[in-house]
């Protein structure tokens, strides 16, 4: 790693072992480059065969900052207790991404002396010896609000398994009578026809319906005139979430339903409407679909941040937007 071989006071080339500032840091790394961090030998605890470090970046920031705080209105200096208050949240982001990302962690094993916690002020730990560990180490636990971690050496994170949130509700892949839909001998528009016909009724419709409440655009609330319509179209739909999330929906008078599945019009990030090329004036003019047909959202927009990748895939899918 480069900054090993420049000085921090004098920025000049020196050589990995004299650089004193790097030496006694307590991790590195991150953004790409391997994690290191650095534990104190008598700091390890065992658990039958595992060996793990617990500890606190929050409890550890916290010490520091009260004593620099008594430390200061003695009027002394409080250099050493600031550069811990860094040094700990500089390992806590580490931490946090090797959780986040799920990646190996490299751990340098330290012995020597560590002065008492009421000295910390005045007087620096020593490391006497240093050991690169050969296992690799995985930070297991690692909360975000308390700093609050769990580091285990040899012991791999368990597979992530995310939870589907929409377990439980039926998936319309299962739907026997869209099975026999596609196994039929209709022409593909027809088919499209009826299978959006088909998931767009049940728990999807539903869905958006208390989302929307109304037309996405036109505002109009005759539920018997609306059509429940994916972005994404079902058929190219390949998992559980592109079929069932309401993020991947719209709610829309069949004008605007019709002309959105031809890739007609589309919609930006802002939810205003976009028009093809193709779609004539005069055919907007007779449909009624005006230049200010935008989503009826108001004051809605975070919540329908969902919207955005499947927004994004309408417009390049019928040459909106560049790939």
């Amino acid at each position: 790693m480069d900054f090993w071989l420049v000085s921090k006071s004098t920025k000049r080339s020196i050589q990995p072992e004299n650089n004193i500032h790097q030496s006694t840091m307590w991790s590195f790394g991150g953004e790409g480059q391997p994690i290191v961090i650095c534990i104190w030998w008598v700091n390890l605890k065992r658990s039958s065969d595992v060996v793990y470090r617990r500890g606190s970046i929050k409890a550890d920031v916290d010490m520091w900052s009260a004593m620099a705080e008594e430390v200061r209105a003695r009027g002394e200096k409080e250099n050493l207790l600031t550069r811990r208050m860094k040094k700990s949240q500089a390992m806590g982001r580490r931490l946090f991404e090797a959780n986040k990302q799920r990646l190996p962690v490299r751990v340098v094993l330290l012995h020597g002396k560590i002065p008492p916690i009421e000295e910390s002020a005045t007087e620096s730990a020593v490391a006497s010896k240093r050991r690169l560990d050969h296992e690799k180490w995985w930070v297991h636990e690692y909360d975000a609000e308390t700093g609050n971690y769990l580091l285990v050496r040899g012991v791999q994170m368990p597979t992530f398994v995310p939870k589907d949130p929409y377990a439980g509700e039926p998936d319309t892949v299962d739907d026997p009578l869209i099975a026999q839909i596609e196994n039929s001998n209709l022409s593909e528009t027809e088919k499209d026809a009826l299978i959006k016909q088909r998931v767009g009724q049940g728990w999807f419709r539903d869905q958006l319906i208390a989302r929307w409440g109304s037309c996405t655009v036109t505002g109009c609330k005759d539920m018997s005139l609306l059509i429940a319509s994916h972005i994404k179209p079902w058929r190219l739909c390949t998992t559980r979430a592109d079929r069932l999330s309401p993020d991947n929906g719209l709610l829309l008078s069949p004008n605007f339903d019709k002309v959105f599945d031809r890739g007609l019009i589309s919609f930006t990030d802002n939810f205003k409407i976009l028009f093809h090329p193709s779609f004539k004036g005069a055919d907007r003019l007779a449909l009624k679909i005006e230049p200010t047909s935008d989503f009826a959202v108001a004051s809605r927009r975070r919540e329908l941040e969902g919207l955005k990748p499947y927004l994004r895939w309408h417009r390049l899918h019928y040459g909106f937007d560049e790939a």
